[in-house]
């Protein structure tokens, strides 16, 4: 959302980083919730605090920048730290969804082995 936004003239790309970055947030409290009422493995469950870890930080650089632009306050390092948030965000749900059609290890060796291994 941040990203299409930042392609309307003349927009402060602060107000739509700042308001994705506390809705991120929001989600990322009801995934803690979701993850300590739920019976999974103690490895699952490890995984899962990674991935809150990481998303706090990315909604949480949205937020805070995002605050920055929209007070002024360094705003060419602000919307440089929002892209770098953003394209994370983009490579952590790419990351989720080959976890949700069940291919689990989403990492480069794991993926290049897949693709050499892989003969049509």
């Amino acid at each position: 959302m941040v990203s299409l936004f930042g392609l309307v003239p003349e927009t402060n790309l602060g107000y739509p980083a700042a308001s994705m970055g506390v809705v991120g947030i929001l989600f990322t409290a009801a995934s803690i919730r979701t993850v300590l009422a739920s019976v999974a493995a103690t490895r699952a469950r490890l995984r899962q605090a990674g991935l809150i870890v990481l998303l706090l930080s990315i909604f949480g650089a949205e937020l805070i920048c995002g605050g920055l632009v929209i007070a002024g306050i360094n705003p060419e390092i602000a919307m440089h730290l929002i892209g770098y948030a953003l394209c994370t965000s983009i490579l952590v749900g790419v990351a989720r969804a080959w976890e949700m059609v069940s291919d689990r290890d989403t990492g480069l060796v794991a993926s290049l082995a897949t693709l050499v291994e892989h003969k049509p």
